[in-house]
């Protein structure tokens, strides 16, 4: 969507955005006013579609972390037992598949500082579900795993194997705000936030492969 440009037949004449906000041809700077609503609309229409482009292709192949098909209940139930508020853009994800393995286009983010998996980067290769399928872990082990592991709450875990996780976390949000995405190694008692919201999160997921293998044994910086 390109910004709003208008035509002011003559000096003095009113123009308006089609919204109430009037400027003034005399005014030099009126088309700037008449455009910033416009480009401020398209930056976010941008992201959004951002969004939805990642989760046309989010999910991998494979029936592997996959839970029952998502419903409203569900939801509640989980909030219930979690304590908190889950983001929309997480339902969202949820709600086209519920848990499993990312794509290999989506399954790593990029770092802002090394960590005992990479210098650049860490893994996002599954995300868990809302469920009680035998044998899966799912969001609702939240409690359990954050106790048996020694982490701070209130946290949702997203996806981790015990020394490294991804969560979403409420500390400073609250219950039932917007959680950022935070990056935790139990092991060293470290973490980092990846992103300050779950949507920011998913637009700024990459490939892990355009970061070589991405084994833990790579060397990093000290």
């Amino acid at each position: 969507m390109e910004a709003f440009d208008l035509d002011v037949a003559a000096a003095g004449t009113n123009a308006s955005d089609g919204e109430g906000h009037q400027a003034s041809s005399t005014f030099p700077g009126y088309k700037t006013i008449l455009k910033l609503k416009p480009v401020l609309l398209s930056r976010r229409l941008r992201a959004m579609g951002r969004f939805d482009e990642v989760t046309a292709t989010f999910w991998g192949d494979g029936d592997y972390g996959v839970q029952q098909p998502l419903t409203d209940e569900m939801v509640r139930e989980a909030e219930r037992v979690l304590g908190v508020t889950l983001p929309s853009a997480l339902l969202d994800l949820l709600r086209v598949q519920n848990g499993g393995i990312v794509a290999a286009d989506h399954d790593a983010f990029p770092a802002s500082q090394p960590t005992s998996w990479s210098e650049d980067h860490v893994p996002f290769d599954n995300l868990m579900g809302i469920g009680r399928r035998d044998g899966m872990t799912s969001l609702l082990d939240t409690p359990y795993l954050v106790e048996e592991w020694g982490m701070p709450a209130p946290l949702v875990l997203l996806s981790g194997d015990g020394h490294c996780w991804l969560g979403l976390d409420y500390r400073a949000c609250g219950r039932d705000g917007e959680p950022s995405v935070t990056w935790f190694e139990t092991d060293l008692d470290a973490e980092f936030v990846l992103a300050g919201d779950f949507r920011s999160f998913v637009e700024g997921l990459t490939a892990g492969s355009m970061y070589g293998d991405g084994s833990a044994d790579d060397p990093v910086p000290a």
